[in-house]
């Protein structure tokens, strides 16, 4: 019996749907099995307390703004609906009731992090340009690795 399908992608995550989408845009059938309710895998939204419905979360939907540009113009993710919003603050509770609260403002970011530490304060304009250069540098790695389907 011939199956249906050229290709069956297990897992309806963001990275199991890239993958079904480009095969599908490729020419393949495509299957995508998923044991969840929903699709989206860490990049969905959900209302985990029944009590309060109202409060909405993403399970870890920042992944999608790093999502290589690449991607979303070949699967013109856009002009299906894809917008990505630059989130924050970001907020740390500690332990012992204090809070840390980093902007996108690096002033306030600064004032924020210096009442912790003056000296991590200063050298956090560093941490940021140093992970941004990491993150490029993974995404021109991720963009070299990827191979035409054969």
């Amino acid at each position: 019996m011939k199956s249906q399908q050229d290709v069956i992608v297990v897992g309806g995550g963001h990275n199991g749907l890239i993958c079904a989408a480009t095969l599908a845009k490729s020419g393949a059938r495509v299957l995508v099995l998923e044991r969840r309710e929903r699709l989206g895998g860490c990049t969905d939204t959900s209302a985990p307390w029944p009590e309060h419905p109202e409060f909405r979360v993403n399970t870890y939907s920042y992944v999608a703004g790093l999502m290589p540009r690449r991607i979303v113009g070949d699967l013109e993710l856009q002009r299906h609906g894809l917008r990505i919003h630059a989130l924050g603050p970001y907020f740390l509770p500690s332990p012992e009731g204090r809070t840390l609260t980093l902007f996108h403002d690096h002033r306030r970011c600064y004032e924020q992090i210096a009442r912790f530490s003056r000296k991590d304060a200063e050298a956090y304009p560093r941490w940021e340009e140093w992970l941004t250069g990491m993150g490029r540098a993974a995404s021109r790695r991720a963009v070299n690795c990827e191979r035409p389907l054969q």
